[in-house]
Order: structure tokens, then C-alpha cells, then sequence
């Protein structure tokens, strides 16, 4: 059970900071990764969280 809440934490953690990148376009011109690859990251990152808590009810 923690193992879920462990990584239940590192894909919020991970969809926050996308979601902040993305949304507030602080993005450098040269960085390695572009706006759109961020907002890409996010939505993935939401549905693997929605999948882990259906999952995790389930149990």
C-alpha cells in the first residue's frame, strides 16, 4: 500500500511540474524541451493518475 502511495506522489509531483511549465511558458528558446512536449507530459501524466486511483479502488 505505500509502494501505490509512493508512486500515486511521484506522478502528481511530475504532472505538477509539467502542468506549471506548460501553463505559465517559462520555457527558455534553447531549452531541450518545447511548451508543447510539457502539456503532452501533463495529459499523460493525468490520465496514469486517474488509472492508478480506479486501480487502486478496485483493490
Amino acid at each position: 500500500m505505500l509502494t501505490f502511495w509512493i508512486l500515486f506522489a511521484l506522478t502528481i509531483l511530475v504532472t505538477a511540474y509539467s502542468g506549471i511549465n506548460y501553463f505559465t511558458g517559462r520555457i527558455k528558446e534553447n531549452a531541450k524541451f518545447k511548451k508543447q512536449h510539457f502539456g503532452v507530459l501533463c495529459i499523460v501524466f493525468v490520465i496514469l493518475a486517474i488509472i492508478e486511483l480506479v486501480v487502486f479502488n478496485m483493490l
